[in-house]
């Protein structure tokens, strides 16, 4: 066996190690997954408000097992979406609903997600019930 064989086969042997185990990242991808879901959801509520649906809300519930929130129309629940595990959410407000001009009912809102170290922010402009996914590339 000549070393280029032997150099050939510890690297196949390393590619085939590498693509086998898991990423150990994969709570980022989650974490951005919740929030894009979460602004998505957001968004549909919001259009659901303007084209005369009333009774399309966006529910945070904490409770003891996890934290999530649920999407509601007519006290009917559509969508029930979990929060990844080591995270945290914090909202001023349990309930989000839009006014039929497309403005917040209630003042601004700021959403955080929290991990351990990253952090994601969910603004909604009061006036214009515009959603904004504040991400890490736009911190220092």
């Amino acid at each position: 066996m000549t070393t280029l064989e032997l150099v050939i086969g510890i690297g196949l042997i390393l590619i085939i190690i590498y693509i086998s185990f898991p990423k150990l990242e994969s709570n980022k991808y989650e974490l951005d997954s919740f929030a894009r879901q979460l602004v998505a959801d957001i968004r549909y509520v919001r259009n659901m408000n303007i084209n005369g649906n009333k009774d399309c809300y966006i529910e945070n519930i904490k409770g003891p097992d996890k934290i999530r929130y649920i999407v509601k129309d007519n006290s009917k629940t559509i969508k029930t979406v979990y929060l990844p595990k080591n995270s945290n959410l914090s909202s001023p407000l349990s309930i989000i609903k839009f006014k039929s001009d497309g403005s917040l009912s209630s003042k601004g809102e700021t959403i955080n997600i929290n991990s351990n170290k990253r952090s994601i922010e969910i603004t909604i402009v009061p006036f214009s019930g515009r959603v904004l996914l504040k991400e890490g590339k736009y911190e220092s």
